[in-house]
């Protein structure tokens, strides 16, 4: 009995952090949005990316609910007949998995970008640093 409570405590949680992660991923969304300076691209990076997190922490929120599910069935389950069963475990894994990959997706794609800022902020460093030393040259009699 005290298993069967654990499990359903550890689907509820599953659940309410896919619930948590989809409330925080919109308000981050919302102040993105907010933002007048941002650029047409980085605003749909960041639309994509949105996208990606939302669909994660819903499939987050829909396996909790099948945890939650398979925890119920498995005590009455009819054991000579165990394909439905191992089917829908099978569903789960594939689900959990896609997570995983999605979550692989984010974290290279968020890695690529900050690449990329990062080598256009060092160019933009240089050509201050180059328009510095002009400035002293011209200013030196």
């Amino acid at each position: 009995m005290l298993e069967f409570v654990i499990l359903h405590a550890f689907a509820a949680a599953v659940s309410l952090f896919g619930v948590l992660m989809m409330w925080r991923h919109r308000s981050q969304w919302n102040q993105q949005q907010a933002d007048p300076q941002m650029e047409v691209g980085e605003r749909r990076f960041l639309h994509r990316r949105y996208r990606l997190r939302m669909q994660s922490s819903a499939l987050t929120v829909i396996l909790g609910l099948m945890l939650n599910a398979s925890n119920e069935h498995l005590v009455n389950w009819n054991w000579r007949q165990p394909g439905p069963f191992f089917l829908y475990v099978t569903v789960m894994l594939v689900l959990a998995v896609w997570i995983i990959i999605l979550a692989c997706a984010d974290f290279l794609s968020a890695q690529v970008v900050q690449r990329m800022t990062l080598a256009r902020l060092q160019e933009h460093q240089r050509q201050l640093e180059q328009s510095i030393v002009e400035l002293r040259q011209n200013k030196q009699p």
